[in-house]
């Protein structure tokens, strides 16, 4: 699922629901399950940091 708007054109919103078949380190290939696409998605990884007051939990 699709945790971060990307591009609401090609429908890349919160919620999507997508299959990757292919993880790299710097980008993922995925297939959307909602909508009408039947391309590959081609999505760059996004680093998540935070401002240092609150710590993220999330597991790198």
């Amino acid at each position: 699922m699709l945790l971060r708007n990307l591009d609401s054109k090609r429908q890349l919103c919160n919620g999507t629901r997508l299959v990757v078949p292919e993880l790299q380190r710097y980008k993922f290939k995925a297939m959307m399950l909602s909508g009408n696409a039947q391309d590959d998605i081609i999505i760059p990884a996004i680093p998540l940091t935070s401002s240092g007051e609150d710590d993220l939990p999330i597991i790198t």
